[in-house]
């Protein structure tokens, strides 16, 4: 019987040039089209090595490899990155990318992660939409271009060409290089960083984007996490700005953000994390699944602290009167 060889990799004609190469080596090349499948065809048969890329959705190379070898120590595993040095490979796993979603409350979740100086996690950026934007229409509309710019004449381009150096361009690479710089100039992490991340709540203003969205900080961000918060819609809506919209379509934008949660959650739990602002809120023994999530012990205390804090967030002043105006979601 030949030996097996898993290779996890999503990237379709890469996959299949390494299956290629191992059958032609007399071995019995195994399939896997992302994290999640390969984790589960790992543990469920033995193989000779298991070839494991490392940017993947669902579920990342170094998430898999920690699973892998927690269940399987004695396992032959072989990572496969686009990383040269070697400085970049140790310090993928490192820090730990967590970004959180919202539909009210998230300030005390803030709060709690940002207890100590080795998990900041900033509030909301507006800035990683229009980099996600970029990276998903050349992903959609590049394959359709290039096809065009081969009926028109011999590839490479010249400069006779409208669409000169067009097919020089790799969506992965460009990718890959916006999330760097995302986390380089936006959230700037420290060097003894464990978790990094932010937050944000406009999610369901752009329902199309959610799911690219969450796709590009997985695909590129290694080891992503993602919390998705929630609280009461009729809090929500007497909360903050809220309260000066029309009801139906506050709630209306609640369950559209909701529902995009929840299809996300079920589609990666192993990376997704629902928690309920009115659950927690009241009863810190809530709290010890996000711990959980988090790879931390579970911390009373520091919960009692959190929950006792007065938030003040949406108080603010209107210039010149001295008068405070909103309202303060907190406890």
């Amino acid at each position: 019987m030949k030996p097996t060889v898993l290779v996890v990799e999503d990237e379709a004609p890469i996959r299949m040039g390494l299956c290629d190469v191992l059958a032609f080596h007399g071995l019995q090349p195994v399939e896997a089209a992302n994290g999640r499948v390969g984790l589960e065809l790992a543990l469920a048969s033995d193989h000779a090595l298991v070839l494991l890329d490392v940017m993947m959705p669902e579920l990342d190379g170094f998430s898999v490899c920690r699973q892998l070898r927690a269940a399987k120590p004695d396992q032959a595993i072989l990572m496969l990155t686009a990383k040269g040095a070697e400085a970049d490979i140790l310090q993928l796993p490192k820090p730990w990318h967590l970004c959180g979603q919202s539909t009210g409350g998230a300030i005390v979740i803030d709060h709690l992660l940002n207890h100590g100086d080795d998990s900041p996690v900033q509030g909301q950026s507006i800035l990683l939409a229009p980099l996600v934007r970029a990276w998903q229409e050349l992903r959609q509309f590049y394959p359709e271009q290039l096809e065009r710019m081969k009926t028109a004449g011999p590839l490479p381009s010249g400069p006779h060409q409208p669409w000169f150096g067009y097919e020089a361009i790799k969506a992965d690479q460009l990718g890959q290089e916006l999330a760097e710089t995302f986390l380089r100039q936006v959230l700037r992490p420290e060097a003894d960083t464990r978790v990094i991340g932010f937050k944000e709540i406009r999610w369901h203003e752009d329902p199309e984007l959610f799911g690219p969205m969450l796709e590009f900080l997985q695909r590129y961000m290694p080891s992503a996490h993602f919390i998705f918060n929630t609280r009461d819609h009729e809090e929500v809506r007497l909360s903050g700005w809220w309260r000066n919209m029309n009801r139906a379509v506050v709630i209306g934008q609640l369950e559209c953000a909701e529902t995009l949660y929840a299809d996300w959650q079920a589609a990666h739990p192993q990376t997704s994390l629902a928690l309920h602002y009115n659950d927690y809120a009241k009863d810190p023994e809530a709290w010890r699944v996000l711990f959980d999530f988090l790879g931390l012990p579970f911390d009373p205390d520091l919960v009692e602290a959190v929950l006792s804090r007065k938030l003040m967030h949406m108080k603010w002043q209107k210039p010149g009167t001295g008068t405070d105006t909103g309202a303060d979601t907190g406890t």
